[in-house]
């Protein structure tokens, strides 16, 4: 099933012997996006892809369009090779993998610099651009058999594990199709999507995160009428409204939160928040943020605490010529941890200006130059003025409410030598109130390869002011 990498990342080649293929990309009845795919068989018996998306939706009322092409090349299952541009307002990114029997060297260009990056593939596990080969590859099997496998995100550089689980023949319905089909579902610790395959291993039906649906189209109705954007907008079909509104989240000391409907095993407890998983199969979220202590540490003293964090990561390049200059800026001589970390995240946030049209992650130096971009964005860059400065800084991802729902959001945490203060540099630049729902934390691999509450419906149980 060719178009799979496609539904989370995507892949690319030319060939002979084409199988040209469109596959229709909904929400709410939408049409938001295509993939075309053309596979082959070479002369020497590999097997050739190429695999274009196209994704157009509204982002917080901004147009978003985003073009993800990739080639590979593979001998049975094993990938040989990987090559991804990937483009969104204007930007470009270029990867390209080579697979070895235990290893993927990795090769991104940005700024028309080349990075490079080795990563290790567990022994036992394989590599895949399409698990149904190697679920499916000899016929159905049993409902229930599962495979384990890992998938490369090109925009975080990292293997991510992945479970295929056949379910056997099952009906399907929707957007104008119904039938049945061998179905898979498969489990990423983004999002689940279920898969329909016909008797030849072709895909007839999915869905994912948020009702998307999939299905195939006429090269007619994928590409169909130039510069064709629809109206929904993907922030406001994923945002959360919850049982009831929260009054001036800023105020508040603490916030308690049910959450409904999803299984949520990566939700996790910390300084920040509590987690308690009830009976019932809910789960029970109090959120309350520190404030800031009386007395925090020196720079120097809480750099020394956490030196892993004040190093440079992946979108992160932390003491180069420009991000030095940059923090100096923003913090002078100022040497309180807790102080100079509020001064960047005050900084960025009057320095950046949103632009909701980009869909792309993207490295501190370009979001420098551009001084434009999204939550993320905003976040990145914070975190690497941050590590800069020599303050340990941690990348955030989760929900924040605002206008009335929970809207996907990123932020950093600093330490300041005796505890860990959360920043908000896209919401004034202030420490990060307790409507902030905290999903993931790291470097980009870590913080950006995270999940969504789809599914859960949100109940307020309890807000303490301050």
């Amino acid at each position: 099933m060719k178009h799979f990498a496609a539904l989370l990342t995507i892949l690319t080649l030319t060939s002979v012997s084409l199988a040209d293929e469109f596959l229709g990309i909904f929400l709410q009845g939408q049409r938001i996006g295509y993939i075309h795919s053309v596979v082959s068989t070479t002369t020497d018996g590999r097997t050739a892809s190429l695999v274009t998306t196209h994704i157009g939706a509204k982002v917080l009322g901004q147009g978003m369009s985003l073009k993800i092409t990739s080639k590979s090349i593979k001998k049975g299952v094993s990938l040989e090779s990987q090559d991804y541009m990937i483009e969104s307002a204007g930007r470009v990114q270029r990867i390209t993998a080579a697979y070895m029997p235990n290893s993927v060297n990795l090769t991104r260009v940005v700024d028309g610099q080349p990075e490079k990056r080795t990563l290790t593939i567990p022994e036992g596990m394989l590599v895949l651009d399409d698990p149904t080969v190697g679920l499916l590859g000899k016929g159905a099997p049993e409902a229930g058999t599962k495979l384990e496998f890992l998938i490369l995100d090109p925009t975080t550089l990292t293997l991510v594990k992945n479970e295929a689980e056949y379910l056997g023949i099952k009906p399907y319905k929707g957007e104008g199709i119904e039938g049945t089909g061998n179905m898979l579902r498969v489990v990423d610790p983004r999002a689940t999507t279920e898969i329909w395959l016909d008797k030849k291993g072709e895909l007839v039906y999915a869905t994912g995160p948020l009702g998307m649906v999939m299905k195939p189209i006429t090269r007619a109705e994928a590409v169909g009428t130039e510069g064709y954007m629809p109206e929904v907008d993907i922030a406001a079909v994923s945002r959360i409204v919850p049982d009831k509104p929260i009054d001036e989240p800023a105020s508040l000391k603490s916030l308690k939160l049910k959450l409904v409907g999803a299984n949520l095993p990566r939700l996790k407890g910390d300084y920040f928040q509590s987690v308690t998983r009830n009976e019932d199969g809910s789960t029970t979220l109090a959120i309350h943020p520190p404030t800031r202590a009386a007395h925090s540490s020196t720079i120097s003293i809480a750099g020394r605490s956490s030196p892993e964090l004040i190093k440079p990561g992946l979108n992160m390049p932390v003491g180069s010529e420009e991000m030095k200059a940059e923090a100096l800026k923003a913090v002078g001589r100022e040497t309180d941890a807790a102080e100079a970390a509020s001064m960047i995240s005050k900084h960025v946030f009057r320095l950046i200006k949103p632009n909701a049209s980009i869909g792309v992650l993207r490295d501190a130096r370009e979001i420098l130059k551009t001084k434009e971009g999204v939550c993320r964005d905003y976040a990145t860059l914070a975190a690497t003025l941050m590590r800069t400065a020599g303050i340990p800084t941690k990348l955030v991802t989760g929900a924040v409410y605002s206008n009335g729902g929970f809207y996907y959001h990123a932020w950093v945490e600093a330490f300041t030598g005796d505890r860990w203060l959360a920043f908000d540099p896209t919401l004034g630049g202030g420490l990060a109130d307790a409507t902030h729902i905290k999903f993931a934390e790291g470097g980009t691999e870590e913080a950006f390869i995270t999940f969504t509450l789809d599914g859960a419906k949100i109940q307020v149980l309890e807000t303490i002011r301050k």
